[in-house]
């Protein structure tokens, strides 16, 4: 780790989630296209894929702002954005639990 700038690893990781997004999306509606499933729940779990990167991003910017010294729970309890992700994420996958079995 010592090789590599704090700016660079931060780059990195903006782009590796960019394409992580990008490329499940894409798969998940090649699949959609496949299949012809009229369903929702691809849709739905883009949209939770949507987020998490979303998540993931205003967790750097907490991170990076130094309003924590790195601690994920500290970082998550004091950022309102983050607290109201995860309350909306649970709700999600409590629906969709709920709808699939």
């Amino acid at each position: 780790m010592e090789k590599y700038s704090e700016s660079s690893l931060d780059k990195n990781m903006y782009v590796f989630e960019a394409m992580g997004l990008t490329f499940y999306s894409l798969w998940l509606f090649d699949r959609l296209e496949d299949t012809l499933d009229e369903t929702a729940l691809p849709v739905a779990l883009a949209i939770l894929v949507i987020m998490a990167n979303i998540s993931c991003l205003r967790y750097g910017t907490v991170i990076e702002s130094g309003a924590s010294d790195g601690d994920p729970v500290e970082a998550v309890f004091s950022d309102k954005f983050l607290l109201l992700m995860i309350a909306f994420w649970s709700i999600a996958i409590i629906v969709l639990l709920y709808f699939i079995a």
